[in-house]
């Protein structure tokens, strides 16, 4: 029988620091997101106890899935359904499956996925995040699986892709102010996301250097989806002093603020103007065609997994999180004209019925 003392294990060192073994484990690992103090602390513990690593563990620690997973919260928007078929296609090129999921926006289904990706042993995750859910992530990093945010930021210490929101929505307001609007309408999704804060933050310092006062009367906040474009657009058309411009800030808030324009028997741009964000190919085909702020959808997606195989691979993986933002542009084309321009509504065009697209219907 062989005697003296069994070897140290991780959880010899966690408790005799009074931490987790998953912190341990990260800080032998070299693994970011742990602090040198803690780090040296860790080691200096494990060379007392005669720590060595156990060549099984880490072996079962190694194996692979190769499957990486992706959280959107809506595969019929253009945006994401554009972002997941790329990010799909440049893991496949590099060997990886990808674990769809499609979160609806809601709090409670994208933690229910965040769970079952871990349970199925994904070895990254790229979300866009509608919750912070910490203790979820918390587990992610215990577990040394990096986590990519994408299009929006939740959580302070993670990589995220984003676009340029707010000084894309700067540039869409500039857009309308150059035509000499100084009534213009915003609508944005929820300010507990960054998309829609930030979004509404670059109209409102469009307009603080244009030296015009935010008129809250003109602001509609509530969510991303064409319903709220609809209902926000009309109530806009009823307040008075009405905008002679819309800014819809999504692709989705764009087709319910023609659906609600339609209803409110507003030509565009005839009687108002409309800038929308994103440029889903549909933007370029009706008549007349929106004018945009377009973001980079391929370089956002190819940046995201770019982001996420370097967390995966790179040893040691930077330690501190990587912001990256891409800077958005301007697309002019019909559905804005400088304020004023507007014809003289004869009375046979108040009675005039015309859909979201433009179209008058036969006789």
């Amino acid at each position: 029988m062989l005697g003296g003392p069994l070897p140290a294990t991780i959880k010899d060192i966690a408790a005799r620091l009074g931490i987790s073994h998953s912190t341990v484990s990260r800080a032998l690992g070299d693994f970011p997101y742990v602090s040198d103090a803690l780090r040296r602390r860790v080691r200096e513990t494990a060379a007392e106890l005669n720590y060595r690593p156990n060549a099984l563990a880490r072996g079962l620690k190694e194996m692979h899935t190769r499957v990486v997973g992706l959280i959107i919260p809506d595969l019929m928007n253009d945006f994401y359904a554009t972002a997941a078929t790329i990010i799909q296609s440049t893991l496949a090129a590099e060997g990886y499956r990808l674990l769809l999921c499609v979160s609806g926006n809601d709090p409670k289904t994208e933690l229910a996925y965040l769970r079952a990706m871990r349970e199925d042993r994904i070895e990254g995750l790229i979300w866009v995040p509608r919750s912070t859910h910490d203790g979820a992530l918390r587990e992610y990093a215990e577990d040394d699986v990096p986590v990519i945010e994408f299009a929006r930021k939740a959580s302070r210490p993670l990589d995220a892709v984003l676009a340029d929101d707010s000084g894309g929505a700067q540039a869409g307001t500039e857009h309308l102010l150059g035509l000499g609007h100084r009534r213009i309408g915003v609508i944005v999704g929820p300010l507990e996301l960054s998309t829609g804060r930030e979004r509404l933050e670059g109209y409102s310092r469009a307009l603080r250097t244009a030296d015009i006062e935010v008129d809250d009367s003109l602001v509609k906040v509530g969510r991303f989806d064409r319903a709220w474009g609809r209902q926000a657009t009309e109530e806009l058309c009823d307040v008075p002093g009405a905008p002679t411009a819309i800014f819809a800030t999504s692709s989705e808030l764009v087709l319910g603020a023609l659906h609600g324009l339609a209803s409110r028997g507003r030509d565009v741009p005839a009687d108002i103007s409309l800038v929308g964000f994103g440029d889903p190919d549909w933007f370029g085909v009706r008549r007349p065609s929106i004018s945009t702020v377009r973001f980079a959808t391929e370089e956002m997606a190819t940046a995201a997994v770019n982001a996420l195989l370097l967390r995966m691979h790179a040893r040691p993986a930077p330690r501190q999180p990587i912001i990256t933002r891409l800077s958005c542009s301007v697309v002019l084309r019909e559905s804005t004209a400088p304020q004023g321009s507007a014809r003289p509504r004869g009375p046979d065009r108040t009675q005039l019925k015309r859909d979201a697209f433009g179209r008058t219907p036969p006789p």
